[in-house]
Order: C-alpha cells, then sequence, then structure tokens
C-alpha cells in the first residue's frame, strides 16, 4: 500500500550541539472555567475545602483571594487524591517568567486563601481546629533544587505572616509521591497556643521559592481542608476519581466518522479512583455512559456493581470495551463519555460533642465522583482533547516538526488546523504548511503559504489547502519555518500515546520525539465543502436560517425560535440564548461551532463558521 505523509513542520528549540525540542509556558490568563465574584466585603466561615476537581486552569475566586500564576491542571501531578492538582512555578499564568533575568532564586508562584472567619470558633474548640493538605514535589514537571523550597503561612490579627509549614528540595521527597499534611491551628510549633490566628480574617498562603525563570521547580497542592471538631486521627469519608478519561478512538479523541465505521476503532477508557478513607474498606458501583452532547440522549450505559475499595487504597477502573453499532447510524456525533462513580459519599460534616447530633455543610464530596471526556465521530483526526498546558516547538531557520497519523480507509484531507497559542515571536511568522508522502524532500505532494495569526486560546487556525489530497494508511501533516524565533504550538499532555507520533528536522534529519510526554495540537480535516445539516431528534417543521455565516459579532434569524446553544468541536457547550432577532456573539473567539436551535418540539443543529 502505497503511504501519504502530511508533514506539519515546525519551528522549536535547537540548543548547542544537538536539536531537542522543548516546552514553554503559554498564556493562560482569562481561562478561568468557574465562576468570578467581586472581592469580598465578609469574610467565609468553616470549613474551607478545595481539591481543584471543579476549578481550572486557574484556582476558584470564591475560596481564593490570589493565585491567578498557580496552573491548576490534571497531568503534572503524579497519582494525586481527586481530580486536578494546583502546580507552582516560576512562570506568570501570561506564560512570561516571574523575572527572566534574576539568576537567584526567589519568591515566585503564591496562592493565598480568601478571609476566613476563624472568630467563630468558640475558645473551647480552637484546639479542634485542623488545617490538611496534600502536597508533591516535582510530579510531572521539574524537579526543585536544594536551596528551592515550598512554605505554608498563617495570617494573624496584626496582618503578619508566620510560616508553619515548610519543605526544601533537598530534603522533600524526591519520589514525586503525594503526601499528606495536617497543621493543628492553635498548636503551631513556636508559637504557643497561636491565640492571634481566631480572628475575622484569617488567610493562609502557599509560597514558593525557586527558579524565575519558567517553567522549572514544580510544586503540586491538592485536597485543602480547614475546618474544626477535626483531629489528626480522623478519617476522610470520600472516594475521589483522579483523572479525565483518555481517548475514546484508539490513540484519537476525535475521528472521522467514514474512519470509525472501516476501523471500529474504540478504546476501553479506565478511570482511576482513590478511597481517601484510611479507617475502613468501602464498596461502589459505578457506571460509564456515552451521551449524545447535542441533544443529550444516551447511546450507551453499562453498570459495573459490587467493587470494593480498601482502606486508603487506590484503584484503575475501566469502561465498556466496545460500543453500540447505533453510532454508526448516524452521519456525525459528538459525544460525552461520563464515568459516575456511586460511592456514598456525602456533604462534609463534623460532630457537635455537646449534644451528639451531626451538623452537616454545604461542600459535596460527591462533585469528584463524576468525570467526562468530550469525543467526536466527524471530520477531524485528533489526538488532542482541544486543551493545551504548554507550546512545544524548536528555534530553528527551516527547522520542520511532523505529526504522524494512520487511516483505516482512503480519504480526502481539505484543511489543517493548528493551535497557535499567543507568543510574541510566533505571531506574524511566514511558514509554509506541507503535505508529504514519505519524510523526504522528494516525498513533497502540497505546500500553502501561511502567516501565522494570534486566536484565542485554544483556539484553532484553520487553513483549506490549495487542493483536495488523497491520503492513504499513514500520513503527516506540518509547517516549515523561516526564523530562529520560536514558534510554539499547542501541546496537551493528557495523552502520552501520541508521544511517538512527533519528529522534528533540525539539519536535514529527521529525529523521532523522545524529549516530550503528549499531543501536538495539530489537525488533518477530511470534509465535505458542501454546507451539512447534522441529524435532529426530530423532523424540523419549519428550517431555521441563521445568517450571516460565517458570521463575525451578530447572528440573525429568518424565523423565531425558543433556544439557540453554540458547541465547540470538542462538543462544550460555549453560548445559550432565547430568541433574539440580533444576537451578539462577540464573545466567541473565531473558529467553526455547531448551532443546535430549538423550536416547537425539534431541534436544528447545523454548523456556525465565526469569523472577525
Amino acid at each position: 500500500m502505497s503511504r501519504l505523509i502530511i508533514f506539519i513542520i515546525l519551528s522549536g528549540f535547537f540548543t548547542q550541539a544537538s536539536a531537542q525540542l522543548i516546552m514553554k509556558p503559554i498564556n493562560r490568563s482569562g481561562q478561568q472555567k468557574t465562576k468570578t465574584q467581586a472581592a469580598r466585603t465578609t469574610s467565609i466561615s468553616l470549613p474551607f475545602w478545595d481539591d481543584f476537581s471543579q476549578s481550572g486552569p486557574a484556582p476558584d475566586t470564591l475560596l481564593w483571594q490570589h493565585g491567578e500564576d498557580v496552573f491548576v491542571n490534571n497531568t503534572l501531578g503524579i497519582a494525586p487524591p481527586s481530580l486536578n492538582v494546583a502546580t507552582f512555578d516560576g512562570a506568570r499564568a501570561d506564560g512570561q517568567p516571574h523575572n527572566a533575568s534574576e539568576e537567584v532564586p526567589g519568591a515566585a508562584d503564591s496562592l493565598v486563601s480568601c478571609p476566613i472567619n476563624l472568630a467563630e470558633v468558640v475558645p473551647s474548640k480552637r484546639s479542634t481546629v485542623l488545617f490538611s493538605f496534600w502536597w508533591q514535589i516535582k510530579g510531572a514537571g521539574e524537579i526543585p533544587e536544594e536551596n528551592d523550597s515550598i512554605r505554608l503561612q498563617f495570617l494573624d490579627s496584626a496582618n503578619s505572616w508566620h510560616t508553619v509549614w515548610s519543605a526544601d528540595g533537598a530534603s522533600a521527597n524526591n519520589d514525586s509521591t503525594f503526601l499528606n499534611t495536617s497543621i493543628v491551628v492553635a498548636d503551631v510549633d513556636g508559637i504557643p497556643d497561636s491565640i492571634f490566628f481566631f480572628h475575622d480574617q484569617f488567610q493562609f498562603k502557599f509560597q514558593i521559592f525557586s527558579s524565575l525563570r519558567g517553567i522549572f521547580d514544580t510544586w503540586h497542592i491538592d485536597y485543602v481542608y480547614l475546618n474544626q471538631d477535626r483531629s489528626v486521627f480522623d478519617r476522610i469519608f470520600d472516594r475521589a476519581a483522579a483523572n479525565q478519561p483518555g481517548p475514546l478512538f484508539g490513540p484519537y479523541h476525535h475521528l472521522p466518522m467514514v474512519q470509525y465505521r472501516d476501523s471500529a476503532l474504540f478504546s476501553a477508557q479506565e478511570v482511576v479512583l482513590n478511597n481517601l478513607d484510611i479507617g475502613a474498606p468501602h464498596p461502589f458501583s459505578y457506571t460509564q455512559s456515552l451521551i449524545n452532547t447535542l441533544n443529550d440522549t444516551i447511546l450507551r450505559t453499562v453498570n459495573f456493581t459490587n467493587r470494593l475499595l480498601t482502606n486508603g487504597a487506590s484503584g484503575s477502573f475501566q469502561g465498556f470495551g466496545n460500543v453500540t453499532p447505533d453510532l454508526l447510524l448516524a452521519d456525525s456525533l459528538f459525544i460525552t463519555s461520563e464515568f459516575v462513580f456511586f460511592t456514598g459519599d456525602r456533604n462534609l460534616f463534623e460532630e457537635i460533642n455537646s449534644d451528639g447530633d451531626t451538623l452537616f455543610f454545604d461542600v459535596d464530596l460527591k462533585v469528584n465522583d463524576t468525570v467526562r471526556s468530550f469525543h467526536s465521530l466527524h471530520e477531524t483526526l485528533a489526538y488532542d482533547d482541544g486543551s493545551a498546558e504548554f507550546a512545544a516547538g524548536i528555534n530553528l531557520d527551516r527547522g520542520q516538526l511532523a505529526v504522524r497519523y494512520a487511516l483505516a480507509t482512503q480519504d480526502t484531507l481539505t484543511h489543517l488546523q493548528v493551535y497557535f497559542p499567543s507568543l510574541p515571536s510566533t505571531s506574524g511568522q511566514a511558514i509554509t504548511l506541507k503535505v508529504w508522502d514519505e519524510l523526504s524532500d522528494e516525498g513533497e505532494k502540497a505546500t500553502k503559504q501561511f502567516n501565522i495569526e494570534s486566536t484565542g486560546q485554544n483556539v484553532f487556525t484553520e487553513v483549506q489547502l490549495n487542493r483536495p489530497i488523497i491520503v492513504n494508511d499513514t500520513f503527516f501533516i506540518g509547517f516549515e519555518q523561516f526564523t530562529d524565533e520560536y514558534i510554539g504550538v499547542g501541546l496537551d499532555r493528557s495523552n502520552d500515546q501520541a508521544s511517538d507520533d512527533l519528529f522534528f528536522n533540525v539539519n536535514r534529519e529527521w529525529q523521532q520525539n523522545v524529549e516530550i510526554d503528549g499531543a501536538l495540537m495539530i489537525r488533518p480535516v477530511f470534509r465535505n465543502t458542501s454546507d451539512v445539516v447534522l441529524h435532529a431528534s426530530a423532523p424540523q417543521t419549519e428550517k431555521i436560517i441563521l445568517y450571516p455565516n460565517p458570521a463575525k459579532n451578530t447572528l440573525n434569524s429568518a424565523a423565531l425560535f425558543e433556544k439557540l446553544e453554540i458547541y465547540n468541536l470538542s462538543g462544550q457547550l460555549m453560548f445559550a440564548t432565547p430568541y433574539a432577532s440580533d444576537i451578539n456573539i462577540s464573545p466567541l473567539p473565531n473558529g467553526i461551532y455547531l448551532v443546535r436551535v430549538y423550536n416547537k418540539n425539534t431541534v436544528q443543529i447545523t454548523k456556525l463558521i465565526i469569523q472577525k
């Protein structure tokens, strides 16, 4: 069988005599997923609890007053207690170093809680106020140096910070195990009684001291918990999922439907569940469901019963390994894969000693029992999940980078999608997109000149090839650069299955990546260029026409409807509105979307291009 290789030729780093692919931080500011609020006028009450599973890539501003440079993620911690960790390093949220010219370690990332009212704790209860957290050195990041450190500080009633715990790069646990640490607030070493912490504006702060020159010297914090009526011997009655499901179609998150029909490529996803109760085993059951993201119908659900986690144990639990043929009946599908663990978890509670009653708090421990991932059977082939943690590239004139893909059956390549994170050295650079049938100068099949333009965060630039290209079997897509400046491409660290499919070329020699784990965010697109209307839940009585398409800042409808929703191609809801004559879509970045329009018990789904 002939092999057509489509090269994505990227620029990257070249160091000393040998070149290598290098990661760089990217701008994560403005990506906050959780709701935000104005500055607090009052402090919050106990308990304080955050396992970071519901936030990212920045900490939740409902709980944290400062910490925008801390990176909440699910790829840099190794075996965390629950989904997502807070990662500290020497880079700011905008991707820039705290101080690129400073060689001496200094104060880098910090995370400061909102004010907490410890004055509400009666004196007889102060000895029962416990602060606990999990921490890890390095993880999947960079190992801190001996003179680097992390510290925890408490704020007293005189507005002074006191260090109550610390670890350094030399003495800390270097095997990347998460450790659980507990501190009795009223009994801090060297601060007898610690009475002055029990005021209405108490705060705590995690701070690292490390290189200020970038993503070096990484530390991770997870599962922060402060409350009363608790001791270091008390158990935590929580079972927590610790990772998101991986790719659904072999190594791919997204796969063209024609390729799925010919390959039936399907992966049994796995989720790690931790029993955080060290005092007892816990039985549980779980389900995996595939849900049509566009109309919320369930494609398949399987129940897994009679499972058990022993005291403090961790286990990896697999979903189903094949899927119903019904998936083959649609022309396209956008799928949510959902794991729900039925653990018996409840709200946080503490015992009222005086009368034996139990007081329950509005902290739902079930929130970390459900995890989801988003996938599509449509027109795109993708290793990545649509979200970049870093950039990867080289910084050599005429450098090239290629990503390898494979097809089950012949198809027609029409477009390339690349996510270029907003980096000063990348914007405005000229590159040549290329299509190759082998990793050689003789294998070039097509080229396309292109100038990089900055886009929104995790927004792909899509370029149509000059002509459609028939591809078979294995292929690569890519581009070549013409500058020694760094050209970075989005790197999704969650899929290490794609690491071996990345190649780069410096000094006229192709090399397979062995430096970086993850998927480069460069995608081939196999598109029928005619307009597409996807499956609807019922026949339409009146076709809803949305215009203009492509649109810029406003979308109009030629007919009334009840509700409109806009999804990205990863199946995530980006926008929703009831009927309006002029719909303001200016907050949405450039890209391709799917619009779901509800009217008279029918649903119409169509494609929308936003191009400003």
